[in-house]
């Protein structure tokens, strides 16, 4: 197993607290007893770099301005090294931290689950970078997965949300979900996410970066990074074509897979998403309007001049009784179906709770087949490397 390196740069008080938190640290976790300073935060970065660490932690007690120093000298000079910060957030400490490199920041009075969640999150990255390096992996084929649906109701955030968790699981870190149904997303909803800033938030700051971008998202327990769609219906009509593309653009700097969610007609930005994407999934249902809908947009793609992404046509509820036939479908859209979505009780069930249905039933049929889909769109999947640490559990 990989071995993670923890230079923790607190008082002993806090070192003993997260040593309790998370028994079996031992050698894994060492504290450097130093004074973090604004001014000579190169000479700090040095003194912790005698530790060869992979995270550096930061505890309580520090100011702000020195936090920030450190952190932005090591995002510079060591980019691959993770940053974790226990100070009290605040929307102002999010976007300089985001700024700095910093992933993750923790409140001092947080319970020790959370302080265990943060330190576990910013250690599945460290090791998912070291699996692929190990491979000798240092760049790969970066993919842009665009779930689409002419007719709401057909199941396509479902679809989405559980897609872009099965990529999570298999490479955490690096799969970030987008909602582009801009006046109505659920993406918040089917993932049980209470975000505190969404694509307006991103597409209204004129100097985004992928570092300030990234203190936009939302993070869900799979490790799958999200930006929501906008709390405000109204906030859609601000946000163009060129936005999302720089948005997207920014993202697939940062992260392997990006799965897009989208609305129902085909507006700026959801053009815009469908120029860059390398996969399209098309999800379609069991009755009439939804069937010819998927056809009208099957026959946009055929007459569109633009670049053809792989595309991945998922009938849902495909078992039930409605009156149609699988060659009725197949005869009106013109080519077969990729995967059938079995309908299950376990899916809205799911939906209704904020937990996708492959981790609320794993061996249901519908998440099996949901994983199927994933493995066409990422054949070469492989599991992250699993922490070394004996991580305490969930009462």
């Amino acid at each position: 197993m990989t071995t993670t390196r923890i230079a923790l740069a607190a008082a002993a008080d806090f070192e003993k607290r997260l040593r309790a938190a998370v028994p079996g640290l031992n050698g894994n976790l060492q504290r450097w007893p130093g004074k973090l300073t604004e001014r000579h935060a190169k000479d700090c970065v040095d003194d912790l770099m005698a530790f060869r660490p992979d995270v550096v932690a930061v505890g309580p007690g520090f100011s702000t301005a020195s936090v920030l120093a450190l952190a932005k000298q090591l995002d510079q000079l060591h980019p691959e090294i993770e940053v974790l910060v226990v100070a009290a957030p605040s929307p102002e400490l999010w976007q300089q931290a985001a700024r700095a490199g910093i992933r993750e920041v923790v409140a001092p009075d947080a319970a020790d689950e959370e302080l265990v969640d943060a330190l576990r999150r910013t250690i599945t990255t460290v090791q998912a970078r070291k699996t692929h390096q190990d491979a000798g992996v240092e760049d790969f084929d970066r993919k842009v997965v665009v779930v689409r649906s002419p007719k709401g109701g057909s199941g396509k955030t479902m679809v989405a949300s559980n897609v872009a968790v099965s990529l999570a699981h298999a490479h955490p870190g690096e799969v970030a979900i987008v909602d582009l149904d801009l006046q109505f997303g659920d993406v918040a909803t089917a993932l049980g996410l209470e975000p505190q800033y969404t694509i307006a938030d991103a597409t209204a700051n004129q100097e985004l970066s992928s570092t300030s971008l990234k203190g936009l998202l939302s993070t869900h327990a799979s490790n799958l990074y999200a930006l929501c769609a906008p709390t405000r219906p109204i906030d859609a009509d601000d946000i163009t074509g060129n936005d999302v593309t720089a948005v997207l653009d920014l993202l697939l700097a940062e992260f392997r897979y990006v799965v897009v969610d989208t609305g129902g007609g085909l507006d700026e930005p959801t053009l815009a998403a469908l120029a860059v994407a390398t996969d399209v999934v098309l999800v379609c249902s069991m009755d009439v309007s939804s069937v010819r809908g998927l056809r009208k947009e099957l026959d946009t793609f055929t007459d569109s001049d633009a670049h053809s992404p792989r595309r991945h046509v998922v009938l849902n509820r495909a078992n039930s009784r409605v009156g149609l036939e699988l060659r009725d479908v197949e005869a009106t859209i013109g080519r077969s179906i990729d995967l059938h979505l079995a309908s299950s009780r376990a899916v809205p069930l799911s939906m209704n709770c904020g937990i996708p249905v492959v981790d609320a039933e794993p061996a249901s049929q519908v998440s099996k087949q949901l994983r199927e889909l994933v493995g066409r769109i990422a054949p070469t999947q492989t599991t992250a490397t699993a922490l070394s640490l004996p991580w305490r559990k969930r009462r």
